[in-house]
């Protein structure tokens, strides 16, 4: 029986279908390829020889102790020659460092499950629309953007540090594993701004869909119904219609909210035991829920950039109900706070003055070019 299982199935272009699979214990190690029935094209094995490294470098990661992924450059595949490429894996003998992840990945879908004995995460992107995608620079913001809040939530909501870390690097690989947007400066529109500039408002990732959820946990022996609990989801969803620099008009759309439940002690010296005896019945329940939100929407008109606005809204809650031998002795909730945002971000575009350069006849093209380039990616760091 294995203790460590990798498979990684590849699907060529023309329906070919190649496996690799990997299996260990303390005895040792199996190797098996199968091919079944098909005849690769050499185009075909070059497809999936370019994928050794990535495939090593994931399995590397998986068998690092603590486990760890790395699965941005397998994602990276040849889509005009291979359609799709999936790793299964199950890493540590049974117990409570077994890990088991399945990963998938087509021209236009990337999905990732994992599952460890404290819980599991699941992230779904949809890369088939490139034409919402930004700039590296632009999307490695705004993934670090999302890992810092990843971080807060699991700090508030004290979820399994183990499974945050899997979900993030998760986040971060499938985010990586996608295509960019190079802004430029010779496309412009009838007055001089560069014709796609509205994607420097949008968040520059593609839409995606991704959760934690832990299994919950009675850590109270005398109160079974106060779970140790946390559940994180967040996503974003773009959509548009009209017809591009006419009257285009974008809504993007981006979500999250944090369910969480623990037991800590009444004072920062005092060690939790909570036990069926009442005497060890000295606690605070702590019980939170927090929402988030926000909204981006950009409007053109003949052609021109008319409107470009961002809206967001938070809220926090907790509850914390205080126990001693036992019995509840307070119970207060923290008046949820909220926050509202709005933001006209066609000021920001004003001030980014992208069509300063262009009748300075002075400077060599490729330098006001280059110039408003780095215009157009400074405007997107601002609005991130």
């Amino acid at each position: 029986v294995a203790d460590n299982s990798v498979a990684l199935r590849i699907t060529t272009a023309s329906g070919a279908k190649v496996t690799v699979t990997l299996e260990s214990n303390e005895k040792g190690l199996g190797v098996q390829i199968d091919v079944g029935d098909a005849k690769l094209t050499e185009e075909e094995r070059t497809a999936i020889a370019g994928l050794s490294k990535s495939f090593q470098d994931a399995v590397d990661g998986l068998t690092s102790v603590p486990p760890k992924l790395a699965l941005g450059a397998l994602a990276k595949f040849n889509t005009s020659v291979l359609s799709s490429v999936s790793l299964e894996a199950t890493v540590g003998a049974e117990g409570p460092d077994r890990v088991s992840f399945n990963f998938q990945a087509d021209a236009g879908q990337r999905s990732l499950t994992v599952k460890t004995v404290a819980g599991s995460a699941q992230i779904n992107v949809d890369a088939s629309k490139p034409s919402q995608f930004g700039s590296s620079q632009q999307q490695t913001t705004a993934i670090n953007n999302y890992l810092t809040k990843f971080d807060s939530a699991q700090t508030r909501g004290e979820g399994d540090a183990t499974l945050m870390a899997l979900f993030k690097s998760g986040f971060a690989d499938l985010h990586k594993s996608y295509g960019d947007w190079a802004p430029e400066a010779k496309t412009t529109t009838r007055l001089g701004m560069p014709a796609e500039v509205h994607r420097t408002m949008l968040s520059g990732l593609a839409d995606f869909s991704a959760s934690i959820n832990q299994a919950p946990v009675a850590s109270n022996p005398l109160q079974a119904r106060e779970l140790d609990t946390f559940s994180y989801e967040t996503s974003q969803n773009t959509s548009s219609s009209g017809r591009p620099q006419l009257d285009l008009a974008i809504t993007q759309q981006q979500q999250s909210s944090l369910n969480a439940s623990f037991h800590r002690a009444l004072t920062p010296d005092q060690k939790l035991n909570l036990t069926k005896d009442p005497e060890s019945q000295n606690y605070a329940f702590h019980q939170i829920r927090d929402d988030y939100s926000n909204r981006t929407d950009i409007a053109y008109e003949d052609g021109e950039l008319a409107k470009a606005s961002f809206t967001e809204s938070s809220t926090m809650s907790t509850l914390v109900s205080k126990f001693v031998k036992g019995k509840l002795v307070d119970q207060s909730r923290i008046t949820p706070t909220t926050q509202t945002r709005t933001q006209d971000l066609m000021g920001l575009l004003r001030a980014a003055d992208l069509t300063s350069h262009r009748d300075d006849t002075r400077t060599p093209r490729d330098q006001v070019e280059a110039a408003l380039i780095r215009k157009q990616e400074d405007l997107a760091q601002a609005v991130a």
